[in-house]
């Protein structure tokens, strides 16, 4: 590969990957599945940031100096319900009796209205949804989900999944990679499922394994990957600009055992800016075995400085589970390059 140093020949096989899925990569027959949705869609699965209506507005007219809000994100708001339309698609949020600007709040989905409907003006909420922010300051939420106040709404540190419970984030154990590059958050149940990839001598890629179907007492293979690539030490050349597509390339057939002489579809499969600012580039695979069972590889690549690359790799039975696990997306949304 143009651009590798044949003395540190990339070498990213997880061995414990290919081990406990050896029959579904080796012996089963290999297809592509490219017009299926990822389960990592972020877009579909979003996860949203307590914040106070009070909060929101303070940073939105620029006078939150502690708090930042990012258009097109999702939050989860909590409020005083003010005014509604008899339809229940419509309402403001205000932070207290006395504010003078409210964050108007819109829904289209049945569900959500009949929601509403069960509130009036006077009601403490917390509302989730997507934010939208106009050039004059003007806050509006798209509902997705309303609920009554509850402690956790107002404070910061939580996150919710749209549809889950929330998280403490100061509960969560935090892990970096890339000398302090890379920082994420897992929850701590996820300790007791975690493999050190290099420490366990299951590959050379820095990062950890979290084998999913353990905790969830299933005999069907479900793992999440969190690594993180230094390019410096595998890679020879340093113009990454001309070579991080070639990289990404190496390491989706290093660990999917391709050759050269073996197709590798359209690459990336699609590349978005999360609603969080994350730039991701994705790649699937689909397995079968002889047996019937179908296995997804999930790959997202992620630029992590000058020199190094995030991967994540989700692995699991498309016949078993139908949604990802929550407590993935919410990791993927705490991650953070330094």
């Amino acid at each position: 590969m143009t651009g590798i140093d044949p003395k540190k020949k990339l070498r990213l096989i997880l061995i414990c990957l290919m081990m406990s899925l050896s029959a579904c990569l080796v012996s089963g027959a290999s297809f592509l599945n490219f017009n299926s949705k990822v389960k990592l869609d972020t877009s579909a699965y979003p996860v949203c940031r307590h914040i106070t209506a009070g909060e929101m507005i303070r940073a939105a007219s620029g006078a939150g100096k502690s708090t930042d809000i990012r258009n097109g994100s999702y939050y989860a708001v909590s409020g005083i319900m003010k005014t509604k339309n008899d339809s229940n698609r419509k309402f403001s949020l205000i932070s207290d009796p006395s504010s003078k600007k409210a964050i108007t709040c819109t829904a289209s989905d049945a569900e959500v209205i009949n929601g509403i409907s069960l509130y009036g003006p006077g009601d403490h909420v917390t509302v989730y949804g997507k934010l939208t922010l106009d050039i004059f300051s003007n806050i509006s939420i798209k509902v997705c989900r309303i609920e009554t106040e509850n402690s956790a709404a107002s404070d910061s540190s939580f996150y919710s999944p749209i549809n889950g419970l929330a998280v403490n984030v100061n509960t969560m154990d935090t892990k970096t990679l890339g000398n302090g590059k890379f920082v994420y958050r897992i929850p701590q149940a996820w300790k007791s499922v975690e493999h050190d990839i290099p420490s366990e001598d299951l590959g050379v890629m820095e990062g950890y394994q979290y084998r999913l179907n353990e905790l969830k007492k299933s005999e069907y293979a479900e793992s999440f990957f969190v690594c993180y690539f230094d390019i410096d030490k595998f890679v020879a050349i340093k113009d990454k600009g001309n070579n991080l597509k070639l990289i990404e390339e190496a390491i989706l057939r290093d660990i999917l055992r391709k050759d050269n002489n073996d197709r590798l579809e359209k690459f990336p499969s699609k590349s978005v800016t999360t609603y969080y600012g994350a730039p991701y580039r994705y790649y699937q695979d689909t397995y079968e075995k002889m047996t019937g069972d179908k296995y997804q590889a999930e790959f997202i690549f992620q630029e992590a400085g000058e020199d190094g690359i995030v991967v994540y790799l989700y692995i699991y039975n498309t016949q078993k589970v139908r949604e990802p696990d929550e407590n993935i997306m919410l990791t993927m949304r705490l991650a953070e390059v330094r």
